[in-house]
């Protein structure tokens, strides 16, 4: 009870003293401070009164009483309390701010100190315009208007300074300065330490880029030696290195679509998509990979984290881990992707630009089928922009034999590139009205197709109208490759331009010929509607069981009933897709 009574005497005491503002608030108004030196009036006792606010000073104990509110919303209006006072002359608004400095560093005991004095000065402007020449600024500003202002202004402005602020307290000075040896000392050591963190990352990244892809179906997890990260959404992917000559992506399996992605792929043919298989949680070697993941020395320390994460989730939900064949190559929208879709050089051969880009067709009609809208906008609903970074222009050097034959076994091998796909999933609409709107955009995009493919074969100019799914793809190309020219220092003078405003920047601009190209490879796929829905109707139970079989079982009903629910959701889906193309594409 009795320290209770000592702690209310203590507050009430507080309260009833803070009826002023304290030095210190001064610093700032600097931030009121216009660029030639001066301070407004109006503008600096309109900042006085926020300050008095906001530092919860009773607003009744406001100089004149001047804090009014809006009698229609009950919102508080100021008009700027003291501003007659400081306007008698237009400069004691100025000399009001430095008088107030004045007394913040005679009140902190530095009045003696030009050192201190300095810093002070320079503390006070940090918030405002002029920085540290804030006090150099208004003092000449004053002296351009009256050489003799601080004798003939001083006096009138006492008054408001000891309306608005406690002139009697202390002041101890708590900002922190470093002088200018500190200052570079600081700098060096801390450039000292970004570049030894340069230098280790560009040694951990150099052990990385001359490993050459592993065998995913052959691994011996026990040697994987480091594990990295690479950006992604879902968690991400992570690299693993085994020695120093090998590496391969390992992946969590997001849900059923990913895996009937990558089988029905196999099922169309002619789609190039990174090797991949899939490790159930139920089987021995998973336990190995598990081990092999937290063992590994982590590029970054955060890397070891984020994977204990996502294998904590993992093991909630069941599901794969995915191992991804390590592609070395780089996005479409690079330099190599924009030279292979314009061959501006004639450097390639043309029937060897005709496959590579007849495959981006094939693989628009595979994502129809399949509603993978992450790629090519092609169908209305998709995101407008779409997403190239999921196509990588691949050297035929760094592929593995059976990237390097297609899926119709056809040996292209005398390419100089590939065009990889990655990243592919049934996209599921679980919502009717969704799937009908989809199923109606399938069908206006087969449509446009098919009367395009007609004309391509007549020697007819395919007319590419707006609105459409090839002005969508079109368009999709020109935003995201650009016409890069090869050279590093005027490339990133490009990117930079595209960075700030990507209108202004030229991008590819697909000719009649590759447009040609797409339709034909789209229709490859469409032509043969009726045979993939019979492969596709024999093979449905197995993939069926091929999916349940790979995820999780833990006795768990309603978990078994969802999963088998959502693998035929997935399958009747691609079913009803492929029978729209089967009808429509005529």
């Amino acid at each position: 009870m009795f320290l209770a009574q000592i702690k209310q005497a203590k507050a009430k005491k507080k309260k009833k003293k803070q009826r002023k503002l304290h030095l210190s608030a001064a610093q700032q108004l600097v931030a009121s401070q216009e660029a030639d030196g001066h301070f407004d009036a109006f503008k600096l006792s309109f900042k006085m009164a926020r300050v008095w606010e906001k530092l919860g000073i009773p607003s009744t104990s406001m100089p004149s009483g001047i804090n009014t509110k809006n009698e229609n919303d009950n919102t508080h209006l100021y008009s700027a309390p003291a501003t007659g006072e400081l306007s008698i002359d237009m400069l004691d608004a100025t000399v009001f701010v430095l008088r107030l400095f004045e007394l913040y560093v005679e009140k902190s005991g530095y009045n003696t100190s030009s050192e201190q004095q300095e810093k002070i000065m320079k503390w006070f402007g940090s918030g405002g315009i002029l920085g540290d020449n804030w006090y150099a600024k208004a003092e000449g500003w004053l002296t351009s208007k009256r050489v003799d202002w601080k004798v003939a202004r001083s006096n009138a402005i006492e008054n408001v300074v000891e309306k608005w602020f406690d002139t009697e307290a202390k002041c101890k000075h708590k900002g922190t300065f470093v002088d200018k040896k500190q200052l570079q000392a600081k700098q060096e050591e801390i450039g000292k330490k970004f570049a030894a963190s340069q230098i280790e990352s560009l040694r951990r990244d150099e052990k990385w880029i001359h490993c050459t892809s592993a065998d995913i179906y052959s691994i011996e997890w026990k040697k994987a030696v480091a594990v990295g990260w690479c950006m992604g959404g879902e968690g991400g992917a992570y690299p693993v290195r085994f020695g120093e000559n090998e590496k391969l992506i390992v992946k969590r399996c997001n849900d059923v679509g990913d895996v009937i992605a990558e089988e029905f792929a196999k099922m169309v043919g002619g789609i190039c998509s990174a090797p991949l298989r899939f490790i159930a949680q139920a089987s021995s070697e998973y336990i190995e990979v598990q081990e092999a993941l937290i063992n590994a020395e982590p590029d970054e320390p955060e890397i070891k984290k984020r994977l204990k994460r996502i294998l904590s989730n993992m093991q909630e939900t069941g599901y794969p881990l995915m191992v991804m064949e390590f592609i070395h190559g780089e996005p479409l929208t690079g330099y190599k992707g924009s030279q292979i879709l314009q061959n501006v050089d004639g450097s390639m051969k043309e029937e060897n630009r005709e496959e590579l880009i007849k495959s981006i067709g094939r693989t628009i009609a595979f994502d129809c089928l399949i509603n993978n809208w992450d790629r090519f906008p092609s169908l209305l609903g998709w995101p407008r922009k779409g997403n190239l970074e999921n196509i990588l222009v691949s050297p035929q050097s760094n592929l593995n034999n059976d990237l390097k034959k297609d899926n119709n076994n056809n040996n292209n091998c005398n390419y100089k590139h590939k065009l990889v796909f990655i990243d592919q999933a049934v996209k599921l609409l679980t919502i009717a009205k969704d799937q009908v709107e989809y199923f109606d955009a399938l069908r206006s995009f087969v449509k446009e197709v098919a009367f395009a493919y007609g004309s391509y074969k007549e020697g007819i100019d395919v007319v590419v109208t707006g609105g459409g799914g090839m002005e969508r793809i079109k368009k999709a190309i020109r935003g995201q490759v650009l016409i890069w020219t090869g050279d590093k220092t005027k490339d990133a003078e490009i990117y930079e331009r595209y960075m700030v405003k990507p209108d202004s920047v030229s991008g590819v601009e697909l000719d009649d010929i590759a447009i040609g190209y797409i339709i034909d490879g789209i229709s490859e796929v469409f032509c043969h509607a009726k045979t993939l829905h019979t492969k596709f109707t024999r093979k449905r139970n197995e993939l069926s069981t091929f999916c349940y079989e790979l995820f999780l079982n833990v006795n768990n009903i309603e978990q078994d009933t969802k999963l088998t629910d959502r693998i035929e959701a997935c399958l009747d889906f691609i079913d009803k897709c492929i029978e729209i193309v089967e009808v429509e594409f005529v």
